[in-house]
């Protein structure tokens, strides 16, 4: 009985021994665990912080990039409405030419009509001269060049009615110039009708 006591405390001795060593190994273990949760906190937090960094450095970035496109933008609206004016103008100057040379090509039309009325009115205007009568009478029997010595045609002119014993049978005419033809393409043909109408001389 007493051997068997002894044995059973023994027994009871190695397996509380075998407990605390597997315990002590538990607790290593456990210790160890709790090192390495440590350290794995510090990385993360060194992550988070990286990551933290990194995040600002993007908004960083992404505020210039808006901030960029933002100067584009305006430099664009700004280039386009530079070119809206300048197509404006544009228009307005090609609008501009279009009718100074309508109104070029109008007065030059009407030029020309005027150029050809000018030289039908010149032609016309010589006609007339040629028939127009003159500041001038011609007396028949009377020598040309017999009024030289008289004071004036009038003074003559009575002079010879007094001298002449039958004043109507004096014949009077007015003068005209020489009556000319139109002008021909050729150049001015010049021609001597004597057309004119007898008239009573009153004194």
């Amino acid at each position: 009985m007493p051997g068997r006591k002894v044995r059973k405390s023994t027994g009871i001795v190695k397996q509380r021994r075998n407990e605390d060593v597997g315990l002590a190994e538990e607790l290593a273990g456990a210790e160890e665990l709790t090192g390495s949760e440590e350290e794995l906190a510090e990385e993360l937090t060194s992550d988070t912080v990286r990551v933290g960094q990194k995040i600002s450095d993007l908004d960083t970035v992404l505020r210039e990039i808006r901030e960029f496109r933002r100067e584009t933008v305006e430099s664009l609206n700004a280039i386009r409405e530079d070119i809206r004016k300048a197509n404006c103008r544009i228009d307005e100057t090609e609008k501009r030419i279009g009718d100074t040379e309508e109104r070029i090509q109008y007065m030059e039309e009407a030029t020309c009509e005027l150029i050809q009325f000018c030289k039908k009115l010149k032609e016309k205007q010589v006609d007339q001269e040629g028939r127009a009568r003159r500041d001038n009478v011609r007396l028949h029997g009377i020598k040309e060049g017999a009024e030289k010595d008289a004071e004036s045609v009038s003074a003559f002119v009575e002079t010879t009615q007094r001298k002449v014993r039958a004043a109507s049978s004096i014949r009077t005419r007015s003068g005209t110039r020489t009556q000319i033809t139109r002008p021909s393409p050729s150049g001015w043909c010049t021609a001597e009708i004597h057309n004119s109408k007898a008239f009573k001389l009153q004194m």
